[in-house]
């Protein structure tokens, strides 16, 4: 159940995603965040193209100790650690209800 809540929501979120950037570009990311999505055609180095790192998670069922707006906290802090300053998306999907819910600093 956890591979197929963690594919579902990463559909989900790049179909968000999409909405609101218009991205052009997504390349899986090891570090910080899980995507890094640009607007132009990347190369293999990223660093020189303006660039917003995307986490994505999801919930299959939510409970107090695993909400979506808890999830949210967590995910951004772990982005925050990771990339500094940089632009990011962090989406988090919740499969029972359903809901998404999008953090930003762009």
């Amino acid at each position: 159940m956890n591979e197929a809540t963690e594919y579902g929501a990463t559909a989900i979120a790049m179909l968000l995603t999409n909405e609101i950037l218009k991205m052009k570009r997504v390349v899986r990311n090891i570090g910080a965040a899980d995507y890094i999505i640009s607007d132009v055609e990347m190369n293999e180095d990223q660093s020189q193209y303006p660039v917003v790192y995307l986490e994505i998670s999801g919930i299959f069922s939510a409970t107090l100790n695993n909400s979506i707006n808890k999830r949210i906290s967590q995910k951004v802090l772990q982005v925050k650690k990771g990339i500094a300053s940089a632009p990011f998306l962090v989406v988090v999907v919740e499969f029972s209800s359903p809901e998404a819910k999008i953090e930003s600093r762009l």
